[in-house]
């Protein structure tokens, strides 16, 4: 389907792109970034109710660019239409127009050719939806096939369109299952807006994908909001952007759940420092195991002496601080679990199951703007992750002989 567009151009820039002077409702026209369903858009068409001085096409027609609401309202239509059955008709398919009664007439008669710099498609991912603006890979506009109708309701006029849709092309498949049907060439923006022409086999066969010509660009999500209109709707994603999309993935994949994910570091393109400081924990994780009272504490390799458990039974008022081994491995950059993971943002260590709440912190710093450690959190840094001193705690005391019964803990 197409659900979304742009059209940021100025009125009189249109008029000079398409060679087209006239202009019906003109004022209704609001520029946009992001144009989404009921909103006031310029669409040309070729009658002979067109205004006096319209430009000439080449079947000889006249046409006019007429400003029309996205979201097509049938003429037969009693009641005012509500937003959700305007959501309804702001496509028709190719196929339904083929074999369905409602459009019999307006594809006979009424025809027209929707104007736009581009159109956005969301890839869907599990939960995930990544939006991609595509664009004529020429620059030149986009003519879209479409039909459009009037109705009066209540004493109110209703002037409104819709787009038509077809399958997609190979390149644009891995985004979506349909596109909007782009007229490529002059010849065949005549042949469709043509009112004199019936729907003739030659008319429906302009009812097909667009193969070549087209680039598609991943841009942020924040053009998935409708009222979000700015040139940020269809900027390029930057780096910090890119990497936000990654941890999507990343934790749609179920690695925020604890599981530990192979190629999870690939993904998140984690630095050459970051990986040799990995492989540096790993290395001393090996050779300190955790503190148990019931088995001797294993030197640590950085040790001048070995140290016993009677040594702590011997020299309980010793004031020299415990040796960081002696502290939880939870507490210490150099014993962090093998399962630990890096922060793809900012760097720092942390378990599955906290990582994922931590970068959407960053995430959400990100969105506003800021860079990690702004908003009054201090920025984290490779030394931090590495090399930073968790706060002393004293060694436990042992009361008593028997192994496997620890005493009480200093305060």
């Amino acid at each position: 389907m197409c659900g979304r567009s742009a059209l940021a151009l100025a009125p009189d820039e249109i008029e000079n792109r398409t060679g087209i002077s006239t202009w019906k409702n003109k004022d209704l026209y609001r520029p946009s970034y992001n144009v989404a369903p009921t909103r006031f858009q310029p669409i040309i068409r070729v009658g002979k109710d067109a205004p006096s001085g319209s430009s000439e096409g080449s079947s000889g027609k006249q046409k006019y660019i007429q400003s029309m609401k996205w979201g097509l309202i049938p003429h037969w239509t009693k009641t005012p239409p509500t937003y959700q059955t305007t959501l309804n008709t702001i496509n028709a398919r190719d196929d339904t127009i083929l074999e369905g009664r409602m459009w019999s007439s307006m594809k006979s008669s009424k025809r027209c050719v929707v104007i736009a710099e581009g159109f956005f498609e969301w890839l869907k991912k599990g939960k995930e939806r990544k939006p991609y603006f595509v664009t004529r890979e020429d620059g030149e506009l986009m003519f879209f096939a479409g039909l459009w109708d009037y109705a009066k309701i209540e004493d109110q006029e209703y002037y409104t369109y819709t787009i038509v849709t077809t399958n997609s092309s190979k390149d644009l498949s891995f985004l979506h299952d349909r596109m909007p049907v782009i007229l490529d060439s002059p010849e065949d923006v005549d042949l469709w807006l043509d009112p004199d022409t019936k729907f003739t086999p030659k008319v429906a066969s302009l009812m097909k994908p667009l193969e070549s010509g087209l680039k598609w660009t991943p841009v942020s999500t924040f053009v998935s909001k409708a009222g979000n209109d700015s040139p940020e709707c269809v900027k390029p994603l930057d780096e910090k952007e890119a990497v936000k999309g990654t941890l999507l993935n990343f934790f749609g994949s179920g690695a925020g759940k604890g599981k530990k994910e192979e190629g999870v570091k690939k993904e998140e393109e984690v630095k050459k420092e970051e990986e040799e400081s990995m492989e540096k924990e790993a290395a001393v994780k090996k050779e300190e195991p955790d503190v148990n009272l019931e088995e001797p504490t294993q030197p640590h390799p950085t040790s001048p002496k070995k140290r016993k458990h009677k040594d702590l039974e011997s020299e309980p008022t010793k004031s020299e601080p415990p040796h960081p081994s002696a502290t939880s491995t939870l507490s210490h950059p150099d014993q962090e679990s093998k399962d630990h993971q890096p922060c793809p943002l900012c760097g720092t260590l942390l378990p599955p199951a906290e990582l994922e709440k931590h970068v959407q912190d960053e995430l959400a710093r990100l969105d506003k703007g800021l860079e990690p450690g702004e908003d009054g959190v201090p920025p984290p840094s490779e030394s931090d992750s590495a090399s930073s001193t968790p706060p002393e705690r004293k060694k436990p005391k042992v009361e008593g002989k028997t192994p496997g019964k620890s005493g009480k803990k200093g305060a």
